[in-house]
């Protein structure tokens, strides 16, 4: 993923902040699904158009939040890390790194949702599968079951991969349960 390593960069080091910051503000207050139109237009209604689609709802939110963790590393850990004799990189991956993992796991985490929300949205407007599609089939031929059982199986995905993702956490980064 694109959004972790570059909001690292932006987040640590000022010419990437300067250069990438901005473009983010601009993309950050667009809603996702104001890209479906366009992008199913330029890439059509297969996998690829629905691929750039969710690429483009979860990279803004993972970047910035990444961002936001790197930049608040405390400036006195980084202080320790120049007085001990460390580079500007040791730094980065010893100090800024480390600090940032939690805020890059809360980015990843609105990322899934926005990506399985993005999918579903992108499936009712132009999809001939998916649960997005079976629930727009389900409100045509008006049987709610079906636009319900879509509701329910959305919501058991997020919340498994909700669970995924705080488990992976606590094995990557145990550190970080210890700071909430």
């Amino acid at each position: 993923m694109i959004g972790i390593p570059l909001g690292l960069v932006m987040g640590f080091f000022r010419p990437a902040e300067c250069f990438f910051r901005p473009v983010f503000e601009m993309l950050r207050p667009i809603p996702t699904l104001a890209w479906v139109p366009i992008i199913l237009l330029m890439l059509g209604i297969g996998d690829g158009g629905k691929t750039c689609i969710i690429f483009i709802g979860s990279v803004v939110s993972l970047t910035i939040n990444t961002y936001t963790g790197i930049k608040g590393t405390k400036k006195v850990l980084l202080d320790v890390a120049q007085v001990g004799g460390a580079t500007r990189m040791q730094m980065f991956f010893r100090v800024g790194v480390p600090s940032a993992v939690p805020m890059i796991f809360t980015g990843l985490r609105i990322a899934l949702g926005i990506s399985l929300a993005t999918l579903v949205a992108a499936e009712m407007v132009a999809a001939t599968c998916g649960l997005g599609y079976m629930m727009n089939q389900g409100r045509k031929l008006m049987i709610t079951d079906l636009i319900f059982l879509g509701v329910v199986v959305i919501g058991v995905i997020g919340y498994a991969a909700n669970l995924l993702m705080g488990w992976i956490e606590h094995n990557i980064a145990p550190w970080a349960e210890e700071d909430r």
